[in-house]
């Protein structure tokens, strides 16, 4: 909220309950924060990303629950619901970090994506996906996954699959860890490891594919795996220059892509997300034009204030 945030659609918890309580405590006005919809952890299988278990070391701590098999994933999902979670996180495909399950290979199977969604829809709750392949992708158009992160590697089948699910669908790139790790991250990643890892790569066959997206109206939204060191809480908005750089946005556009459509993104649609009568009242007083120089955003010194529902959190030449 410090950083001109005024919602927030999780994308993984690091716990089961962790989002479900902050997400509590701010709508009880007890913490300022933004609204919140709270996920589950990652539900990943075995082998797949945050699967950092060992034969001699079972017991591994990490953001992911690991799941195998159909009545496994409805039980798992049942818990999570039970406990009050907005969003099941599915991590459909493999990743960069998972030598085993690289980015273009689809982990989980169709029997379990559909197992989760038997449940997840039947509660009236919705689902997101770790999708960076092809087959990650299908199977989330499939079976009604609201928010598609990643999408790295689509092919022409994908690409039509999201484009007819368009007026549902939305697909968050996270291109904030991929391009600055691209670059070097900062120092947490050597000219040796970007080259291991196939960042570059990765980022061009992503931006291949959202140019494409984009020319089809799949709505596209911000959200660059923030939260790590490289890519920390609050510079969220470096996104807006990610999306003008690789994925071909004015910069009106990338603005509309993290508040106009960011409000549909969070079934605030009608509500939230534009200067309208009758909308939520949630403005921001920035010092200079962030249509000329996005990256202002990124600096809490240039929001001058920041209201959320009609309420100031932050008032001019206030700290």
């Amino acid at each position: 909220l410090d950083c001109g945030i005024t919602s927030c659609i999780s994308a993984a918890s690091a716990k089961p309950r962790t989002d479900i309580v902050i997400r509590n405590e701010i709508n009880a006005g007890r913490i300022p924060g933004p609204r919140l919809l709270a996920a589950t952890p990652w539900l990943t299988v075995t082998a797949g990303l945050g699967d950092m278990r060992k034969e001699h070391m079972p017991h591994v701590s990490s953001m992911a629950i690991v799941v195998d098999g159909p009545e496994n994933y409805r039980r798992v999902t049942r818990e999570l619901i039970r406990e009050g979670v907005d969003i099941v996180k599915l991590v459909i495909s493999g990743d960069t970090f998972v030598p085993h399950a690289p980015s273009d290979s689809t982990v989980m199977s169709e029997a379990e994506v559909a197992a989760a969604a038997e449940v997840v829809h039947a509660h009236g709750k919705r689902m997101s996906a770790h999708a960076r392949s092809a087959g990650a992708v299908k199977l989330a158009v499939k079976y009604g996954i609201k928010m598609v992160y990643h999408a790295n590697f689509t092919d022409e089948e994908a690409l039509d699959l999201l484009e007819s699910a368009k007026d549902w669908i939305f697909v968050s790139p996270n291109l904030g860890f991929t391009a600055t790790a691209s670059e070097g991250g900062r120092g947490a990643f050597s000219e040796e490891q970007v080259r291991k890892f196939g960042f570059r790569e990765e980022l061009a066959e992503a931006e291949k594919g959202l140019r494409e997206l984009k020319k089809r109206g799949v709505r596209i939204l911000g959200g660059g795996d923030y939260g790590f060191s490289l890519t920390p809480h609050g510079e969220n908005a470096r996104d807006l220059e990610h999306l003008i750089r690789y994925c071909g946005f004015t910069p009106m556009e990338a603005v509309q892509s993290m508040t106009k459509h960011g409000g549909a993104a969070m079934d605030l649609g009608g509500e939230l997300g534009e200067l309208k009568t009758g909308y939520l009242a949630d403005l921001l007083l920035v010092q200079g034009d962030p249509l000329a120089e996005p990256g202002l955003l990124v600096e809490r010194r240039n929001l001058l204030a920041v209201m959320k529902d009609g309420v100031f959190h932050k008032r001019v030449n206030s700290k």
